[in-house]
């Protein structure tokens, strides 16, 4: 998997991210009542997460999915379990492959940046009963940015690490971003068969939200 590292130029600040997947079909956000409704239907990893927010703003990026919910910008973003741990991944158990991807990307920024990060890190129970990671790090010292931390949140489901990512504006307390994370996580719902984009808009509209579409595209 191809990484990068994302520069927003509104914030002045260097932000570490994920790739988008190089696939066909597409990730598509859709307003709802409560914030946006993520729905990513890529084979062998179809699923929705609704990230709570009184506001919904794509951001224009060609080789990344970044979504601004209520002031938060989140990306969504998967990766295979062989992708972190080769033939290891066969038969590691979901906490452990949670705790290689934290490490495998910890490595990564460490090098990118050059610097020594400290991460915190602690399993979450979800409503579903599925065990997430919650982990973050304080942008390195020398960066200037507005940004002061950066979170993830991460389950396992279908042979993937599903991850949930946000950036800590300064003027936020990480406490908001991180229940924001969790609300997401909360909401997580898989599916086994191509997702019927139509049927969940009707849904949305039904339920009062627009079930517009924001930010979507083919990768």
């Amino acid at each position: 998997m191809k990484r990068s590292v994302f520069l927003p130029l509104v914030l002045a600040a260097i932000v570490l991210w994920l790739p988008a997947p190089a696939t066909a079909e597409g990730v598509v956000a859709l307003k709802s009542v409560t914030g946006a409704l993520v729905v990513w239907d890529v084979p062998d990893c179809r699923f929705t997460v609704e990230i709570p927010g009184d506001s919904v703003k794509a951001m224009d990026n060609p080789d990344n999915f970044f979504l601004n919910v209520g002031g938060i910008v989140f990306q969504i973003q998967t990766t295979t379990a062989a992708e972190v741990l080769g033939k290891k991944a066969a038969n590691v158990a979901p906490k452990e492959l949670l705790q290689a991807h934290r490490d495998w990307e910890e490595k990564y920024i460490e090098k990118l940046t050059k610097s020594d990060l400290t991460i915190e890190s602690e399993f979450v129970s979800l409503r579903d009963g599925t065990n997430a990671l919650s982990w973050s790090y304080a942008m390195p010292k020398g960066v200037d940015t507005q940004i002061s931390r950066q979170i993830y949140l991460t389950r396992v489901a279908s042979g993937h690490v599903i991850v949930l990512n946000a950036a800590v504006p300064k003027k936020m307390k990480p406490e908001t971003v991180s229940k924001s994370l969790v609300a997401a996580a909360n909401s997580f719902v898989a599916y086994k068969k191509p997702i019927d984009l139509k049927k969940i808009q009707e849904s949305l509209r039904e339920a009062g939200g627009s079930g517009k579409k924001n930010g979507v595209r083919s990768q």
